[in-house]
């Protein structure tokens, strides 16, 4: 994808209007993370003039500072479902302490 991509930005795919990915360049900070499923929290849809949108809320397991939003996936690939798959990263070895917080981070898909 060339080397104009920024750190902690985050960045959206389409694949012939079908598949749509959000994803965040990974900082390097040199910690090495890895990419986990989300786990849910609750979800909502938001009606607006475009159609509707899906509200994720999704957990961060390992705490604020060894675990952070990475993006999500959308497949159209059958009529009558949408699935959307949400990920995080996670520090991959527990190298340093992580805090005993549960944030949670809404995304508006």
């Amino acid at each position: 994808m060339g080397s104009g991509l920024t750190a902690g930005e985050a960045y959206t795919v389409v694949i012939n209007g079908k598949l749509t990915l959000l994803f965040t360049v990974p900082q390097s900070d040199g910690q090495a993370m890895v990419e986990k499923g989300s786990p849910i929290q609750s979800v909502m849809l938001d009606e607006t003039d475009d159609g509707y949108h899906p509200i994720v809320a999704l957990g961060l397991p390992l705490g604020s500072a060894c675990s952070k939003f990475n993006g999500y996936e959308i497949n159209r690939r059958l009529f009558d479902r949408v699935e959307v798959s949400v990920t995080h990263l996670e520090i991959e070895a527990q190298s340093v302490p992580c805090t005993t917080d549960y944030p949670t981070v809404q995304s508006v898909i």
